[in-house]
């Protein structure tokens, strides 16, 4: 967060920015208020660092906002929406499908099993230490294994988030979806929300994928902010759908996270939001 903020004022577009946590983290919105302005009337503008709205976006934060500019009548704070379907997302959505496609198909080099293997060599065989390579080897010739980054494969691509508390909150995933789906060539593109305690949903998804004949999905978390609520509950998830459907080859990628590329996203954000505001001089917070 603070290198994505500290890349935003390097466009020259912003006077300042700094980054902050509504909740749960340091600095503050108030530390970062303080940071940035320095006492000085300034214009504020505030992104939240999200895709898709939450209470705390919903709520707390505009709460917080609200103290804020009574504390500070003599600044103009603004608060956007959060990032959203971003054109920018879509392709970091896509890039990490294709980052887990890659590492599948080459799990050699994605993993340093080469390395291993020589370690390996070194070793005396009545320790019994095994790396594996054998077995991915095997893996390697298997027709089972994953090969769809070398030939034409229906691949379907699973966005899963956070479960939402309002219809109205799903719309920047779905919107997601409906990019990559025009862009791209997945077999099926699905928007799926879920609860630390609710297995349905991706257990539904996963079998309408293998029903349409579908043997290859990918699953991307999309959340531009860690989230332990969605993050460590999935790898049980997948473990699951993988029982259910053996024929089925399910990988896990990366969520978008952290990419210089939403540096674009912000500042698009700010700007908009800035050519509203009287004022000349803004800072920023994420």
């Amino acid at each position: 967060m603070l290198r994505i903020a500290a890349r935003v004022r390097m466009t020259g577009q912003i006077a300042a920015s700094s980054a902050c946590f509504v909740e749960g983290g340091r600095p503050t919105l108030v530390d970062a208020f303080e940071r940035t302005t320095g006492g000085q009337p300034a214009e504020v503008v505030i992104v939240p660092y999200q895709i898709t709205p939450c209470s705390v976006i919903t709520t707390r934060l505009p709460q917080q906002v609200a103290e804020l500019q009574r504390r500070h009548p003599y600044h103009d704070i603004r608060l956007t929406a959060p990032i959203g379907a971003h054109p920018v997302v879509a392709q970091l959505v896509v890039q990490r499908a294709t980052e887990a496609d890659y590492i599948a198909t080459h799990p050699l080099v994605a993993y340093g099993i080469e390395r291993a293997y020589e370690q390996d060599m070194r070793r005396p065989a009545q320790l019994g230490y095994h790396t594996g390579v054998e077995h991915d080897r095997a893996r390697l010739s298997s027709t089972e294994f994953w090969r769809p980054l070398y030939s034409p494969q229906q691949i379907g691509l699973m966005l899963v988030a956070p479960a939402v508390e309002q219809p109205a909150w799903e719309e920047p995933l779905h919107e997601l979806s409906d990019q990559i789906r025009r862009r791209c060539h997945y077999a099926a593109v699905r928007a799926v929300f879920t609860h630390p305690h609710e297995t349905t949903a991706v257990a539904r998804t996963m079998t309408e994928c293998a029903d349409n004949g579908i043997r290859y999905v990918i699953v991307v978390p999309c959340t531009l902010l860690p989230d332990p609520g969605l993050h460590e509950p999935l790898p049980a998830l997948i473990a699951a759908a993988r029982s259910r459907h053996p024929t089925t080859t399910i990988i896990l990628a990366g969520y978008p996270g952290y990419d210089r590329r939403l540096v674009h996203a912000i500042v698009e954000r700010a700007t908009q939001t800035i050519a509203r505001m009287p004022l000349s001089v803004a800072a920023l917070h994420v």
